[in-house]
């Protein structure tokens, strides 16, 4: 049976896969009430895809639209097999074979983000945390996802905790960014992205795409933003930076809360 086909888990989890996670509390968070959104899986989102999915979260719904071609394998986690396939689907059978999720638990949107996704995924239950993790390549993308985010927790349909990671990189610096309803600082933190983290793309760093991704900056954010969701199941405070950015020439990690 392949991997796309398999419904079932085929290891006993409780004994086996998770057995590193019995008694920590942060693991029974995520496991029992975190469901992720991962947008974009180029080389940030194809990396996020296995350290998130490696926690196992309730739910995790790819988007993606593109198929992979010979750029993405400089800093992405696809192979050379993997080459005109759909980043989605190869995606999710790396949360198959690495992180023992069935097709039950995966979400696969073969599409351009859509602000519909968002109330497609959400729904009333309280007790969920609903987490949306950007791998995006240009602030276009990043204020529509964004905007979608700022519309979803206005809306008094949708219950429960809402968080937006936004992930960044260029060939030597990566940046986290973390919008948390539950921070006392949340609404700072939204008029401050809103005026300072979205420009236009002229004004970003000119690095062609292909230079963007490395593999070692690539696993560095997919690590940093692991250990974030980590924290936000740990904490409902501000112990969580709003921005994290780590400089590659320096070996400087810098953490802003306000």
């Amino acid at each position: 049976m392949s991997y796309i086909e398999r419904m079932i888990p085929i290891h006993n989890l409780d004994n086996g896969y998770n057995a590193r996670f019995r008694g920590i509390e942060w693991a029974k968070e995520i496991q029992n009430k975190y469901d992720i959104m991962l947008i974009g899986l180029g080389g940030i989102g194809s990396n996020t895809a296995y350290t998130v999915g490696r926690l196992k979260p309730k739910q995790i719904t790819l988007i993606d639209y593109d198929r992979i071609n010979n750029v993405n394998l400089s800093g992405q986690m696809y192979t050379i097999d993997d080459l005109g396939e759909r980043k989605v689907d190869k995606c999710r059978q790396v949360l198959f074979k690495y992180c023992d999720y069935t097709a039950l638990n995966i979400k696969p949107i073969r599409d351009a983000f859509k602000k519909s996704h968002i109330y497609n995924f959400m729904g009333n239950d309280s007790s969920l945390t609903h987490v949306f993790i950007t791998g995006l390549d240009n602030m276009q993308a990043r204020e529509g996802v964004f905007l979608a985010f700022k519309d979803a927790i206005k809306d008094t349909s949708i219950k429960g905790r809402i968080i937006l990671i936004d992930g960044r990189m260029t060939i030597d610096k990566c940046q986290v960014i973390t919008l948390d309803t539950s921070n006392k600082n949340f609404d700072f933190h939204l008029e401050r992205y809103k005026n300072q983290m979205l420009f236009n793309d002229s004004e970003a760093e000119s690095d062609v795409c292909s230079i963007k991704q490395t593999t070692y900056m690539g696993t560095m954010i997919a690590s940093l933003i692991a250990n974030t969701l980590i924290h936000t199941a740990q904490s409902t405070d501000n112990t969580v930076p709003f921005l994290l950015e780590y400089d590659a020439n320096t070996f400087n990690l810098r953490k802003e809360y306000e």
